[in-house]
């Protein structure tokens, strides 16, 4: 890790360049794969020996994981974190779709950047570009956070692939809120969008409460027809937790008893 860079004004910068090589086999076990058809690459990823979910197969080959991240801390309370990083392997077993970001001698590369602020409101993004330096797959995530109230939007597009079972690119927008209508009651609101296919995906309103003993949560939702769920369905759905009971003791617990 590179040596914090002290402003005058208190505002702190970190370099972190990081190179990770990982010597495997150049062999792939022929076993059917079920459970690992989602591979990612993201910034918790990057430098992991396996980014196979499951254990139907296990990464393999020689690869080199490169990295570079620079983070600015402000002692007012903003930060803000852009990593840069990319697979290189000294041989393409096709262990990847070809649509996958990870596919090929080198993979896409990985961009991702974050800004989080005093106010409680909180941006992050992450994209992968090939080497043609086509965007591949984008997500943006926009956070509110407040005392009474919580807001979060978000984008994603992320290319067509057959293999993840994605006939075709995928393009959609999210929103959920939260406002708190007194100290145990709480209104939750969400709607998603499929751009792609411009028509709603999703609605759903829900009521939670909670007091010292009891945690009730209910919710109505309704997901709308697409082409994989021909026909629109309306769900309910209640929950009820009883807090403190167990061995896990908890104020609520506490508070319980004295009552």
């Amino acid at each position: 890790m590179a040596p914090a860079a002290q402003r005058p004004g208190g505002v702190a910068y970190v370099i972190e360049p990081v190179a990770q090589v990982v010597l495997g086999r150049n062999r792939l076990q022929n076993l059917p794969n079920e459970a690992s058809r989602l591979p990612e690459l993201d910034e918790g990823n990057l430098f992991s020996f396996d980014r196979f979910a499951g254990r139907d197969i296990r990464e393999g080959g020689t690869r080199a994981n490169l990295g570079i991240s620079l983070t600015r801390h402000d002692p007012e309370g903003w930060s803000s974190r852009l990593t840069l990083g990319r697979v290189w392997r000294g041989r393409d077993l096709g262990q990847f779709s070809p649509e996958s970001p990870l596919a090929g001698a080198a993979s896409d590369w990985l961009v991702a950047a974050s800004i989080g602020t005093v106010y409680g409101l909180e941006f992050a993004t992450r994209s992968h570009i090939s080497s043609d330096f086509s965007l591949q797959r984008t997500a943006l995530e926009l956070d509110w956070t407040g005392e009474q109230h919580s807001l979060s939007t978000s984008y994603m597009r992320i290319n067509a692939n057959p293999f993840e079972g994605r006939a075709q690119s995928a393009s959609e927008w999210s929103f959920e809120g939260a406002r708190a209508l007194d100290e145990m009651w709480t209104a939750r609101l969400g709607w998603r969008y499929d751009i792609a296919q411009k028509r709603a995906a999703r609605a759903m309103f829900g009521m939670d409460y909670e007091n010292e003993c009891l945690r009730m949560s209910l919710g109505l939702e309704r997901q709308f027809a697409s082409a994989t769920t021909p026909t629109p369905r309306t769900s309910f759905g209640l929950s009820i937790d009883i807090l403190g009971i167990g061995g896990n003791p908890s104020r609520a617990r506490r508070m319980c008893n004295e009552m």
